[in-house]
């Protein structure tokens, strides 16, 4: 199977290049979830809702846990 994989490595689309397609793909959700966690995280500026995005957070946790 691996060596599949490589096979198709070789092969460039005529748009783009497919190597590191999921890699770049992967790579740029991340930075787009970190930089909305940033912008949320700067948005506490109170007791009331430095406790709402704890909650939020706790919640999103327990959630991706299966609950």
């Amino acid at each position: 199977m691996i060596e599949r994989i490589h096979e198709l490595e070789r092969y460039i689309c005529s748009l783009y290049e497919t190597k590191d397609q999921l890699n770049r793909h992967i790579y740029q959700r991340a930075d787009r979830a970190f930089e909305a966690g940033d912008a949320a995280r700067d948005r506490v500026d109170s007791p009331e809702r430095l406790t709402a995005r704890r909650q939020a957070m706790k919640a999103a946790l327990v959630k991706s846990m299966g609950g």
